[in-house]
C-alpha cells in the first residue's frame, strides 16, 4: 500500500494565527496608447472597384437561364457591397448574393513548382424573376 499512499491528499492543517495576510500588490498600468486611423489606411471601395467584371464561362453562361448571373468582384468586397454595386450599375435590386472565394493555386510543371495562379473572389447574384442583365460581351 506504499504506492498508494502517495496519491492520497495528506491533511496538513495550519494554525490561521500563522497565515499572514496577502499584500494585495497593484500594479500602475499604462493605459494603451490608441493609434489614431488615418482617413489614408481605411480602404473605401466605390462602386466602380467592386464589380471587376462579368464571368465569361460555360457554367456562368448556364446559370444566365436560371437568372443567376456570375462576377468577379474585389477580394474585400462583401455581399452588401456587391448587392449595392449590382443595384446601382444595372438598376435593380438582386434577390440573394453567394460569395465564393478561390484561394491562390500552386502551379507544377514536370515535378517542379514553376509559380502560382492568382486567387479571386466570385459573386453569384440571383435575379428576380424576368429580369435579365446585359453582361454578355
Amino acid at each position: 500500500m506504499g504506492i498508494l499512499d502517495t496519491f492520497k491528499r495528506k491533511n496538513t492543517t495550519k494554525p490561521a494565527a500563522s497565515k499572514k495576510p496577502a499584500k494585495a500588490s497593484v500594479k500602475a498600468t499604462k493605459p494603451k496608447s490608441v493609434k489614431p486611423v488615418a482617413s489614408s489606411d481605411v480602404k473605401e471601395l466605390s462602386v466602380a472597384n467592386i464589380l471587376v467584371k462579368p464571368a465569361y464561362t460555360e457554367k456562368s453562361f448556364k446559370l444566365q437561364a436560371q437568372n443567376k448571373y456570375v462576377f468577379y468582384v474585389a477580394l474585400d468586397a462583401n455581399k452588401h457591397q456587391v448587392r449595392m454595386a449590382v443595384k446601382q450599375t444595372y438598376g435593380s435590386e438582386p434577390m440573394t448574393v453567394h460569395m465564393v472565394r478561390m484561394k491562390p493555386q500552386t502551379l507544377y510543371r514536370w515535378g517542379k513548382e514553376t509559380g502560382t495562379r492568382k486567387g479571386f473572389k466570385k459573386a453569384i447574384v440571383t435575379m428576380p424573376v424576368g429580369t435579365t442583365l446585359p453582361v454578355t460581351k
